[in-house]
């Protein structure tokens, strides 16, 4: 842990993700939600498409931060934009339930088609249905 504290403080972001992933699971330190979505936003700030994601579902479910659906949806859409499968599975999640947003079928299965050719197999299956 004391290498990534270093890194992400010289500004690594992959190194604050990795942080908060720790902080988020437990993993080696006592698990701290608050701790990890700080990490998380600092690596998103930094560029790291995959902690936007992260520091936006601890937004969408009120995990170590205050729950704030809007916040999420700008987090989620971040990581999206910046080539995050998982951001775009978890953005079309939300355009697909209408949570926070206008329900619309369209973009959330334009949004489960990136997640989709980006890998994500989840979104593959949630693309199929949305088809029908």
């Amino acid at each position: 842990m004391g290498l990534y504290k270093r890194a992400c403080d010289g500004g690594d972001a992959t190194a604050c993700n990795n942080l908060g992933g720790m902080y988020d699971r437990g993993l080696g330190v006592a698990n701290g939600e608050a701790r990890a979505a700080a990490f998380y936003q600092k690596a998103c700030d930094l560029g790291e498409a995959t902690a936007c994601s992260n520091v936006g579902e601890m937004y969408d479910k009120g995990r170590g931060v205050a729950k704030d659906e809007a916040r999420a949806v700008e987090l989620y859409r971040e990581a999206c934009d910046r080539g995050s499968a998982v951001g775009c599975y978890n953005l079309g999640v939300i355009y697909g339930n209408g949570r926070g947003v206008a329900k619309d079928d369209a973009r959330a299965a334009a949004l489960f088609q990136r997640s989709c050719d980006g890998g994500d197999a989840e979104a593959c299956g949630k693309l199929k249905k949305v088809a029908k």
